[in-house]
């Protein structure tokens, strides 16, 4: 109940501007989502959060007891995450913690990648335990006592693409070593040198969406099959199924003209129909 209330009374950092929202996943874990904008990041406060006429805590964050947590002596921090959004070399997920009295202090950034996340980086689609030393943060000037606040950093005004949007779970600080996997040697696998015919490769090719009496999709209009390219170039198609009919791609001959003879075809497209035995 101390997590997400007005303003005035919550423990996340522009709760209001950022529409910071929590919610649970299929599996049944507790997440909160935060986007930063251009200008302002997003995060979590620490300790005190309000005070009485007589300047006595009387509301407090993680913990909430009103005392001001010390993470100098802890060892580690960590958590679970997804993100997205349109990430570069100069835009990547990345967290900061402040506190150290007033004014207050900054800790090292640290990018949610490499040796701090399982596989290496962050995806949208699954969540990766993160994992960080304590004393990665930590600066000649601050030793992460008298904790205020953790941040979800903003990509600022020079980036143009979509902000990272990061979804966060099982926040903890912990003395306990869990293992992260490493990155691994490739991120995807090799495509072979050699193939003997290709099903599908690109949106160019003329014979892939089409209409829906010569195109090589089946269902393409009721199920609305499209095709793309991602980020780093490679051409995919979508499939959305609805609940009585499944979507697919045709092979072999799926034209005939008024003597009965082939002529539209479909990977390949030489009017033969496929032998995959």
């Amino acid at each position: 109940s101390h997590a997400l209330e007005n303003a005035n009374t919550t423990c996340f950092e522009q709760l209001e501007r950022l529409s910071i929202t929590t919610s649970t996943d299929n599996d049944g874990l507790d997440f909160f989502t935060i986007t930063p904008d251009p200008w302002v990041s997003g995060g979590l406060r620490f300790g005190c959060v309000g005070k009485d006429e007589n300047y006595q805590c009387n509301r407090s964050c993680f913990p909430f007891d009103t005392t001001t947590p010390d993470w100098s002596d802890k060892l580690y921090l960590t958590m679970l995450a997804k993100v997205e959004g349109d990430m570069t070399d100069s835009c990547k997920p990345t967290i900061t913690m402040t506190g150290g009295g007033w004014p207050r202090l900054t800790s090292t950034a640290i990018q949610l990648e490499d040796s701090y996340v399982n596989a290496g980086q962050l995806t949208s689609y699954e969540w990766r335990r993160v994992f960080i030393p304590l004393e990665d943060f930590k600066t000649s000037e601050w030793d992460l006592s008298s904790m205020y606040a953790i941040y979800f950093q903003t990509c600022g005004t020079g980036h143009s693409g979509a902000q990272p949007t990061y979804q966060i779970a099982s926040l903890a600080v912990t003395n306990n070593v869990y293992d992260v996997v490493p990155i691994p040697d490739s991120a995807a696998p090799s495509v072979p040198t050699e193939a003997y015919w290709s099903v599908w490769e690109n949106i160019e090719d003329s014979h892939a969406l089409e209409n829906a009496n010569t195109t090589c999709f089946e269902q393409l209009e009721r199920l609305s099959i499209t095709t793309s390219t991602d980020n780093d170039g490679l051409d995919f198609f979508t499939i959305t199924p609805d609940p009585w009919v499944s979507g697919g791609l045709r092979f072999g001959c799926v034209g005939k003209d008024e003597n009965y003879q082939c002529n539209r075809s479909c990977f390949p497209f030489d009017t033969t129909t496929p032998d995959w035995s």
